[in-house]
């Protein structure tokens, strides 16, 4: 692989991360009455980028139910800070 190559698909690994770390600081404060500010933070977020980061954020919320024991990821709050 190029270079260039490489350097793109690290740019895009870092915007995504980026994106996932905002979604989900908007997650948190639209959940403890601030929605307007959470909102904010996503209003101008293309909806291809919401969603990967969505997913993304996903993969590392713990599952409920005793699915969840033993594959817990650690709680969103952690994550985001």
């Amino acid at each position: 692989m190029s270079t260039l190559g490489s350097k793109v698909r690290i740019r895009f690994k870092v915007s995504v991360i980026e994106n996932a770390c905002l979604v989900a600081r908007a997650v948190d404060l639209m959940t403890n009455d601030r929605f307007l500010e959470g909102y904010s933070l996503i209003r101008d977020m293309q909806a291809n980028d919401f969603l990967i980061a969505l997913r993304m954020l996903a993969e590392h919320v713990p599952r409920s139910g005793s699915d969840a024991r033993g594959k817990h990821h650690g709680s969103l709050r952690a994550w985001i800070r």
